[in-house]
């Protein structure tokens, strides 16, 4: 749907339009598709506009001196500032606009884009590529570099296939993921292909010297003075609302994610509210299985009906245990990367391709509002640490249940511990003990070989201390590898299906005001979302801005595990081969998943452990076929 690449020559040879070129099957869905060649550097793109501005545009983009030369795919959502900032007209594109910060303010000049965007930039002047993302990371660029060439694209697969085809699996990659504290931002399951991070502009010259890594924005890691409530939700109101309106620019009309919790809900009566008329909604619903085993309600319909209602939007709805996709190797046969699947990869995918199916082009979400807005046990350490006692018992009090913060009383014990601690105390127990536990098939020679816990070690030294442990928790989730991952896994499952998913709880101007927001405006009086309650007062139906419980989709994981195993022997395994892991140990594991129902099965906190290293096993023998 929307891949872009190219080569940047270091070796002297001059790059050949090939004017024969084959269109692969991915271009049969592009708008406009091509390639260019300047000295040193070639591009090819192949792009479908999802925005109103971007039909017609024709990559590259020149800048008005000629110095710079782009291509890019995404969007930008802050079009109005940018093109004040700049004298731009109206009319410009999102293309001009990325020119116009690069060539005015150079690469820092992305610190004042918001959007959802990748590019590569061409700076005729310099004789220097750029490669950049935007600073929440939403789609993939990859780059692989050897003596002769820089090969970059957003298409994984087209690098293992290509300049990486020699390319070995990297174990230490590996070793974050299967330990479940994915850290790393620029490294790949190849050891050759690395990841341009978010908030980042590589650059490289010909003359082979050492690439120049730029950080364009950071996280304010200090907490604004505190102000009214009602200036705080009004605020965030009017963020939200700029995000969602931003993220309705669209090239046709728009469909949206609805899972009949608050999140989605909220988007789903914004954009009605701004666009005059329902978007149409896609949901995942589980009709047969009214509760989970902690008592929430796991089947959503009878949430999806009152909002579907309300708003008066048409409802399309699956059934993920019916839809959920049978081929496990589509992912990897087709991008040569792990597959998420029971996020996006199986669960996603069929819901974002009936939208593509039914003419849409954008799929907007609820997604991060949990992420942003639940609220954090770190707040009582940093309570007990001030020495309000009182407001820490009633805070432990609301938030130590089903429907509060922690469901088991370990994660609170272990926050007040840690605050207690002096730091002398904290420095000898993290000597002594590894940074965080992992699955107890691991090999120890496979921790040591891979210094998994120097990698796991090395979030917390790369995220600045603060005083707040709720900033200082935000700060950490926010520099994680593994949310990376998650909404790369989003972008890739959207334009696998032929539609563009967007989240306005990820936007930045979003992001960033709530990343300083005051907890109690998170979670108070024992709810959730509290500001996004308040911000969003009668445009809710009661019963959906009332709700304490969310469907507990856990079983997914059990279900795709199952689907995954289906048919599959584990006599042999890759990941027991290579020394990784204990075979017997993942084996008495994985066993329940083969031959039990997993409807019927017990969600455990180690089923996304399993997950993972039988993730690893069969991505590792999709690549030796």
């Amino acid at each position: 749907m929307s891949l872009l690449g190219g080569i940047l020559h270091l070796d002297g040879a001059t790059p050949v339009v090939d004017d024969n070129r084959e269109p692969n099957d991915r271009d049969q869905h592009a708008d406009h598709a091509g390639q260019f060649v300047d000295g040193p550097v070639e591009f090819h793109w192949s792009i479908r506009w999802t925005t109103p501005e971007a039909v017609g545009e024709s990559l590259p983009i020149h800048s008005p001196d000629g110095r710079f030369v782009l291509a890019y795919s995404g969007r930008l959502d802050n079009r109005e500032e940018l093109i004040a900032r700049y004298g731009m007209r109206a009319s410009a594109s999102d293309g001009e606009l990325l020119v116009a910060a690069l060539s005015r303010d150079g690469s820092t000049g992305l610190r004042h884009c918001v959007g959802d965007f990748v590019l590569a930039s061409w700076d005729r002047v310099a004789r220097r590529l750029w490669l950049a993302r935007d600073a929440l990371g939403h789609r993939p660029m990859y780059y692989v570099r050897d003596a002769h060439r820089v090969t970059w694209s957003t298409d994984f697969r087209s690098l293992r296939d290509g300049p990486a085809r020699t390319a070995r699996p990297n174990p230490g990659f590996l070793a974050e993921y299967m330990s479940g504290g994915i850290v790393s931002r620029d490294e790949t399951v190849f050891d050759q292909i690395r990841r341009v991070p978010p908030a980042r502009v590589i650059s490289f010259t010909p003359d082979q010297a050492p690439p120049v890594v730029t950080e364009y924005w950071t996280a304010s890691s200090s907490l604004p003075l505190r102000r009214s409530d009602d200036e705080l939700i009004a605020e965030f109101r009017h963020r939200l609302e700029t995000a969602v309106r931003a993220c309705m620019r669209a090239n046709g009309p728009l469909a949206a994610e609805l899972s009949g919790g608050l999140d989605s809900s909220s988007i789903v009566a914004l954009a009605t509210a701004f666009g005059g008329v329902a978007p149409a909604t896609y949901s995942m619903v589980f009709p047969g299985t009214p509760f989970a085993l902690d008592g929430e309600v796991l089947d959503e319909s009878a949430h999806i009906d009152v909002m579907v209602s309300a708003v008066g939007a048409t409802s399309r709805r699956h059934d993920p245990r019916v839809t959920m996709h049978n081929d496990v190797w589509r992912v990897m046969r087709t991008h040569g990367d792990l597959a998420d699947w029971p996020n996006a990869d199986l669960v996603r995918w069929p819901m974002a391709r009936g939208a593509a199916a039914d003419g849409h082009r954008v799929l907007v979400t609820g997604l991060g509002g949990d992420q942003w807005l639940t609220g954090s046990v770190a707040r009582l350490p940093g309570l007990i640490c001030k020495g309000r006692l009182l407001e820490a018992g009633r805070f432990l009090r609301s938030a130590y249940g089903p429907h509060g913060l922690e469901s088991l009383p370990g994660p609170l014990v272990s926050r007040v511990a840690a605050a207690a601690l002096p730091r002398w105390a904290k420095r000898l127990f993290r000597a002594v003990r590894p940074a965080q536990p992992w699955p107890d098939w691991l090999c120890a020679s496979f921790i040591s070989d891979t210094d998994l816990i120097s990698r796991l070690r090395a979030l917390p030294s790369r995220v600045p201390a603060v005083s707040d442990p709720v900033l200082q928790d935000s700060l950490t989730r926010l520099a994680s590898g593994e949310e990376v991952l998650a909404r790369e896994h989003a972008f890739r499952t959207g334009n696998d299906a032929g539609v563009e998913i967007r989240h306005p709880f990820f936007d930045r101007r979003v992001v960033e005001f709530v990343l300083g927001l005051p907890d109690d405006l998170r979670f108070r009086d024992g709810q959730t979302r509290y500001i996004l309650r308040q911000a969003m007062g009668r445009r809710l139906p009661p019963s959906i801005a009332s709700r304490h419980d969310k469907g507990d989709a856990t079983i997914l994981r059990s279900l795709a595990l199952s689907r995954m195993l289906s048919g599959v022997s584990l006599k042999s395994l890759c990941v027991a081969d290579a020394g990784w892991v204990d075979g017997d140990r993942v084996r008495a594991a994985t066993a329940p998943f083969q031959t039990a129902n997993p409807g019927a099965h017990v969600p455990a906190g180690t089923d996304g452990e399993i997950w993972s290293v039988i993730a690893v096993e069969m991505w590792l023998r999709a690549i030796q076929t």
